[in-house]
C-alpha cells in the first residue's frame, strides 16, 4: 500500500515538473518526464493521471513544436527511464538556471 502511494505521488510530481519544463520552453524534457510518468502509471495499472493540470493540451503543443519524430523519441526515451532516472531528470530540470528557452524566452516580462 505504501508503494502505491509513493508511485502515485511520483507520477504527479513528474507531471508537474513536465509542465514546468514546458513553461520554460524545454519541450523535449517535458515529453520525457510526461512519458516517464505515463509509464509508471501504466506499470501500476492506472489508465490516466488523477489530475491533468492541463498537461494533455500542453503536450500537444509541445508535439507540434518539436515535430512528430522528435516528440515520439522524447516520449519513448522517458517511458524507458527507471524511477531513479526519471527523478534525476526532474531534478535537473528544476535545478536548471537561466532564462527559459523557446518562445517563452522571447516574451518580455512585465517591468523588464
Amino acid at each position: 500500500m505504501q508503494r502505491i502511494g509513493y508511485t502515485t505521488r511520483l507520477q504527479n510530481v513528474l507531471d508537474l515538473v513536465a509542465l514546468f519544463a514546458g513553461a520554460r520552453g524545454d519541450h523535449e524534457a517535458m515529453l520525457r518526464l510526461a512519458g516517464a510518468g505515463a509509464a509508471i502509471r501504466a506499470a501500476g495499472g492506472a489508465k490516466k493521471a488523477l489530475r491533468d493540470w492541463g498537461l494533455p493540451a500542453r503536450l500537444e503543443v509541445a508535439r507540434r513544436q518539436l515535430g512528430h519524430e522528435t516528440a515520439a523519441a522524447a516520449w519513448s526515451a522517458g517511458a524507458q527511464l527507471s524511477i531513479e532516472q526519471a527523478v534525476a531528470e526532474a531534478r535537473m530540470v528544476l535545478a536548471a538556471r537561466g532564462r527559459p528557452r523557446g518562445p517563452a524566452a522571447r516574451r518580455k516580462l512585465p517591468g523588464a
